[in-house]
């Protein structure tokens, strides 16, 4: 009798500590779920409006000069376009907060951007955004095509016309993609062998020459991506 009583309690305390090792895991996988929602839920909130200044920046993608104000400069990031202009400093363009992962500035038109990547969480738009283009120098912004189908993480516009875009896509079917500036008709052009795109530059004045930068270094075409070179 006397052993019994004394081995109940152990057998309690046992059942008691498996009980919180199964339960552990799940509570805290429910509360980093709410606090994640409550992460979004303020970021959703908190998106600073247009022309708000920036005191720091994060995740910087890509850059662009106007070609008609060389004192403009684009700066596209993780949480939205920026813009820097002489003695105004950064500050924030438009009202979209989108991950701008691909970007560039048409060769000779003022304000007329394109770019590639991610819905900010409160946009009602297909992730990825595939291509989008703006004409107003990112103040608003539409859809040009292929989204749900591309997410372009390095993006380059043929610099001698301005009428067809070069993006590396990492999504579905990834490698060099030509794209239309038009009508957003693209061409895959493969050029798995790079590996890892992480920066895409068209020549110039020479259609056709473009140089990738690599995991495995620098790397050049001149046949709009068919064969490169180191």
């Amino acid at each position: 009798m006397t052993s019994q009583r004394a081995t109940q309690p152990a057998l309690g305390a046992r059942a008691i500590a498996w009980l919180l090792a199964i339960a552990w895991p799940l509570v805290f996988g429910a509360l980093w779920f709410l606090g994640q929602r409550f992460l979004d839920l303020r970021s959703v909130a908190a998106q600073p409006g247009p022309g708000h200044a920036v005191e720091q920046i994060h995740h910087v993608h890509g850059l662009a000069m106007d070609p008609q104000d060389t004192t403009v400069l684009y700066v596209a990031t993780h949480e939205g376009l920026l813009r820097y202009r002489e003695g105004k400093g950064l500050e924030y363009v438009g009202e979209v907060r989108s991950d701008f992962m691909g970007f560039t500035h048409h060769p000779a038109k003022a304000g007329l951007l394109f770019a590639s990547g991610h819905p900010h969480p409160s946009d009602n738009a297909t992730n990825p955004l595939g291509v989008i283009v703006s004409a107003d120098g990112g103040k608003t912004w539409r859809t040009l095509g292929l989204e749900g189908q591309v997410d372009l993480h390095a993006m380059t516009i043929r610099k001698t016309d301005g009428v067809v875009l070069y993006g590396w896509n990492v999504m579905s079917e990834p490698g060099l993609y030509k794209i239309s500036t038009s009508d957003a008709k693209a061409t895959l052009i493969g050029a798995k062998a790079l590996g890892q795109v992480y920066a895409l530059a068209a020549h110039p004045t020479q259609p056709g020459t473009l140089l990738a930068g690599t995991g495995r270094g620098l790397f050049a075409s001149e046949d709009e991506g068919l064969s490169w070179r180191a």
